[in-house]
This record gives C-alpha cells, structure tokens and sequence, in this order.
C-alpha cells in the first residue's frame, strides 16, 4: 500500500483509562508539572527509551514523542515503526524505449520506518475515558501500538490509601475500544456487499484421531452478485442468516464493500437479524502540507483537521 503525501485515513477510537485495584485512584489525563498523570507515565517512559515494543520479526514500534498540542490541548503522541528486515523502496523511472529501477539503498545502522500521529482528546466522554484518533499507517495497528502505552502504564506505579486508611500500590489499565459510526443502510447507497462467510463447529467423523487431530469449524463462502437496496437489506439479510442458523451455522460475517476503495466485514450476531447494525468506518483527511512516510515532528494541520473529522 502506497502512502499519499496529502490524504489520510483515520480511525476514532475511546480510550479506557481505570486503577488496577478496585477503590484505587483514577490519575488524569493531564496534570501539572510534578503531578502523577498519563501523560507523565508516557513521557517518562519516552524519555528513558521504553515505550516500545519489539515484534517477533525484529520490526520495533516506538513512540518517538508525546506532549499536549497547544492549540487544541489534546495529546498528540508521534508512533514510529522501524524494520530492520525490510527490503529496501524501489523506484521506477517509465520513458517509450522501456523502464528504469533505481534502488535506494540504506546506510549503515538505518532502517526502513513509517510514523502516525496518535492524538487523545482532552476532554472525558464519560469518567476516565477520552475519545482519541489513530492516522491509519500499514503496520501500525491498535493491536500493535496497545502494548507499547499499556506497559509503561503497568510500570507507573502509585500509592493511594484505601478505604480502610491503608497504603496500597496500584497502576493503570489501558483499554482503546473503536467507536461505531456508520450504517449498513447508509453504506449501501453508495457501497454494496460482497461475500457473506458462515462458520460452524465442524463435524469431522473422518478424524480418528483426536489426540493427534482436532477439528475447529467448518466455513462457507456465498458470493452477492447482485445489488442489495438500502431500503431491504434487512429482510433480504437478516432472512439469509435466520435460516442459515436454522441450518447449523451460527457464526454470519459479510463483507461491504464501500465507496472509498475499503472493505468492512460485518458480523451479525443471533437476535440482530432485523435490526439497524453500526460498525467502525474510518474518516479521510485532506490537508495542505505534505506528510511524510516517517516524520519526527507532529504536523499540525493534520491534527487539527482530523479533531474536526470526527
């Protein structure tokens, strides 16, 4: 997937913040300096090299800065991934007698990076919980950059007195949940499905081993070759996957397709038939300036035209 230097997609996530320890202190998001906070948590393991987190592979995912935007007081945090393994970029010059391949070729010590901003509102939702932004960078996913905040918070540790006026030592628990936006029926007046997936526990008579061999499900793939309207989805789906329960399979995805050139595979779980379903659609941005594949410093523009988007 090729980065473009103006355009970017971004997803809208609520970030969980709680103590460890029932009764324990919730710390703020912010705070003065001196102050226990999860900005200070973060900037200190940022400071000290260990907001981090090495993949299996070798590639490292880092958070390179953090600090409070001063125009719209969220926290805008700068990830980086880095591949010491990756091939290195290939680039293609086209003329009428043929083509050229020009490789660049890295130094000593460098590797292979793309970057993303992170940005977390200021302002609560609901108590301890922030809505936050994640600019959408292949290979750096909330799955991989959940560990890199989750383990400098466990090493924040704090003492607060319980209720029985007793020293206890507790950390935060960081817990990011993507926030629904979009409808099915809304996606499909410009979007359509694609390929409904059915699962079920399979029923392998064949295996006479089950100490060696065990079955997990069975799968079937049904293409949508024509076009569904918004208006009767509901019953056209919700009826496909009420009988494909009554048939055994009790796992129903599909797929949309949408009018971004992406993918969204939906479940719909047993009772939701016939019902409105929300699912997680990520924005796009558009901006002036140029972003970088890998940058070291947080554009603003960026952060601030993706507050508004959301």
């Amino acid at each position: 997937m090729f980065l473009e230097k103006h355009h970017r997609f971004i997803r809208h996530y609520q970030f969980a913040f709680a103590p460890r320890k029932k009764n324990g202190i919730a710390l703020p998001l912010t705070a003065p300096k001196g102050q226990l906070s999860i900005l200070d948590a973060l900037s200190v393991a940022v400071a000290n090299n260990k907001a981090l987190d090495v993949r299996p592979n070798g590639d490292i995912i880092e958070m390179m800065s953090i600090a409070i935007h001063p125009k719209t007081q969220a926290v805008v945090a700068l990830l980086h991934r880095a591949s010491p393994n990756a091939a290195d970029p290939i680039y293609r010059r086209k003329a009428r007698e043929g083509y050229a391949l020009r490789k660049v070729e890295r130094e000593a010590d460098e590797e292979q990076s793309v970057s993303a901003h992170l940005i977390i509102l200021p302002d609560p939702v609901r108590e301890n919980t922030y809505n936050a932004i994640l600019e959408e960078i292949p290979g750096l996913s909330m799955s991989l950059i959940q560990p890199v905040i989750g383990k400098p918070l466990r090493d924040y540790e704090y003492n607060f007195e319980d209720q029985r006026g007793h020293d206890q030592t507790t950390y935060t628990t960081f817990k990011p949940q993507g926030v629904k936006s979009e409808t099915i029926s809304n996606a499909l007046k410009t979007g359509n499905f694609g390929y409904i997936t059915l699962s079920k526990p399979a029923d392998a008579k064949f295996i006479d081993s089950e100490d060696i061999f065990e079955p997990i499900d069975e799968k079937m793939k049904i293409r949508v070759k024509g076009r569904i309207d918004p208006d009767s989805w509901m019953n056209m789906i919700g009826g496909l996957a009420r009988r494909a329960r009554d048939a055994g399979w009790n796992d129903f995805q599909i797929d949309i397709e949408l009018d971004d050139d992406r993918m969204r595979r939906i479940p719909i779980a047993r009772g939701e038939e016939a019902k409105e379903i929300l699912f997680i659609r990520s924005a796009e941005v558009s901006i002036d300036a140029e972003l970088e594949v890998c940058s070291n410093v947080v554009v603003n523009e960026f952060v601030e035209k993706a507050i508004r988007a959301i």
